[in-house]
């Protein structure tokens, strides 16, 4: 009697508890923010249900998300200068860690450069000449 009731405490507690301590925080983010087993990062669809994975996950998930990502060297870095404006922010962050990683090609930084300095540079040429009062005139 003493055995059976030890070992329905070990059943239905401390076996529930083990779980939750060390097998769902790990399991269960990765699954709730990326469903699917892979991802065709080749087309536009595909890339974008990555970055909303990629979006909604925390830094372990990101990490393996991103080690997806180089583990196919075919990947076109510059599918994620065109992702909708809601993925933006998660696209250049990407942008930042391939760049990095030295993950990118020279026509791919070149392209990165000229997709956000360029306009950066722009701005700041225009908050210059307002203050020089040069825009005005």
């Amino acid at each position: 009697m003493c055995t059976k009731s030890w070992l329905t405490i070990l059943v239905f507690v401390m076996l529930p508890l083990l779980v939750a301590v060390f097998v769902a925080p790990v399991g269960a983010d990765l699954v709730a923010v990326w469903p699917e087993k892979s991802f065709d990062l080749q087309t536009s669809e595909g890339l974008c249900s990555w970055l909303k994975a990629y979006q909604r996950a925390d830094g372990q998930a990101r990490g393996e998300l991103m080690k997806e990502w180089f583990s196919r060297p075919k990947n076109d870095p510059r599918l994620l200068l065109q992702c909708p404006q809601i993925y933006q922010a998660d696209a250049k962050a990407v942008l930042a860690r391939l760049w990095e990683a030295q993950r990118l090609s020279p026509e791919a930084k070149a392209l990165v450069v000229e997709s956000f300095l360029s306009l950066k540079l722009l701005e700041l040429r225009m908050k210059i000449l307002l203050t020089m009062g040069i825009a005005n005139s």
